[in-house]
């Protein structure tokens, strides 16, 4: 009998957190459609909603999220792929070595035409045919290494986010990098609203990627320090309205220009905890 061994990374975590809702039914037509893909065989949302006993437009959604699952997925891959190949080089005293072949794949959801029902799933083909599991683990299968904490679900989310409304964002190793020197002042959720309000509102010809947003201080154009003040031998915390020069903390507001903010940043009076949005 011939040993059916050939197998293919699935990108468990959507799958659990279907079934967690209880709808394993989606969950099954999520690895359907992600296996579809894998061996290249491209449908039609007829076909779909037929296979899942949906309707069409239930078909459309499902394949519209099924599709954002997977570049969350693939985002995951591409960059536990470079630390990977990183780290290799640093335990080879520097020595390079080949690079992975492997192309990233990319899905391209296909708008319904009048008269037209053209097929779903477009992807690059890859190089590397034969997968295996134990070469690529699975997406939820986090490195608890401290030297790769930052291999989680929330990076690889906001990125994705970031790719899917936003073109020309830089490069993810650029990005990450720049994020490092900050993450402990600004979080994902704050630098994905702030990046975004930036690039709606500056020229194409102007906008920078988010490595240079970061690296440049951009950002702190866009959001105000919750900051610890020493006052007459007291410390207080609340946030520094720039534009308003108005210190915020839970019981009181008091005045604070910019020239006297700056004076007690020199005097190291102030210390920044974290950046905060801006309140309209």
């Amino acid at each position: 009998m011939k040993l059916r061994t050939h197998t293919i990374p699935l990108p468990t975590d959507y799958v659990s957190e279907q079934r967690n809702k209880g709808k394993r039914k989606k969950s099954r037509c999520f690895i359907e459609y992600f296996y579809d893909i894998e061996v290249g065989e491209h449908n039609s949302y007829s076909f779909y909603a037929k296979s899942w006993e949906v309707s069409k437009s239930t078909a459309f959604e499902w394949v519209k999220e099924f599709n954002e699952a997977l570049e969350i997925f693939d985002t995951a891959r591409e960059l536990r792929r470079k630390v990977h190949y990183e780290k290799a080089i640093k335990k080879d005293d520097g020595e390079l070595c080949p690079k992975s072949s492997r192309t990233n794949r990319t899905i391209a959801n296909e708008r319904i035409e009048h008269n037209q029902e053209p097929n779903i799933s477009e992807i690059q083909e890859s190089s590397r045919t034969n997968r295996t599991i134990a070469n690529e683990p699975s997406f939820n299968i986090i490195n608890n290494n401290k030297e790769d904490s930052f291999l989680d679900k929330g990076f690889y989310q906001f990125i994705s986010e970031i790719k899917m409304t936003i073109k020309n964002i830089g490069n993810i190793d650029d990005i990450y990098k720049s994020y490092l020197k900050v993450k402990y002042l600004i979080d994902l959720k704050t630098l994905s609203k702030i990046y975004r309000d930036y690039a709606n509102e500056t020229s194409s010809d102007r906008k920078v990627g988010l490595a240079k947003f970061l690296d440049d201080l951009i950002y702190l154009s866009y959001c105000n320090p919750y900051i610890e003040l020493e006052n007459d031998g007291s410390n207080l915390t609340g946030i520094w309205d720039k534009e308003k020069e108005i210190f915020i903390t839970k019981d009181k507001n008091y005045s604070l220009s910019i020239s006297r903010y700056s004076e007690l940043i020199d005097e190291n009076k102030i210390k920044i905890i974290k950046y905060v949005l801006q309140e309209n």
